[in-house]
């Protein structure tokens, strides 16, 4: 293989990664985190589901597509699985993006609110 299609190769690579680490929607998950959330879309609550392998801070926030802060919660993640619901009743109908931060990493997911 030329060096030139060697690198053309590479790029194509890591377009394909990116690409599949940029999707909002998708299942997130790593080495330290896995999480999931649903119903989606959603009326009155979300779920939220973490399996860490760390108890660790966290926070998690809802913002509306005009990037406003709709919704911050904080909480101590423990090791293992768990559930924590969010009460999304106050939501209008529209598109939303939800954000887990903690320590081991920041992920994001889009959520519908429709009722």
């Amino acid at each position: 293989m030329r060096s030139d299609e060697n690198d053309l190769a590479c790029l194509q690579s890591e377009i394909l990664i990116d690409s599949k680490l940029a999707d909002p929607t998708a299942e997130i998950s790593n080495a330290n985190l896995h999480l999931s959330m649903g119903p989606n879309p959603s009326r009155h609550f979300l779920n939220i589901y973490i399996d860490s392998p760390i108890a660790e801070a966290a926070e998690i926030s809802i913002y509306n597509v005009h990037g406003k802060l709709i919704l911050n919660e904080k909480y101590q993640v423990q090791e293992g699985r768990q559930r924590f619901e969010l009460n999304t009743s106050s939501l209008t109908t529209g598109s939303y993006w939800v954000y887990y931060t903690a320590p081991s990493g920041s992920r994001s997911n889009k959520l519908i609110i429709s009722k």
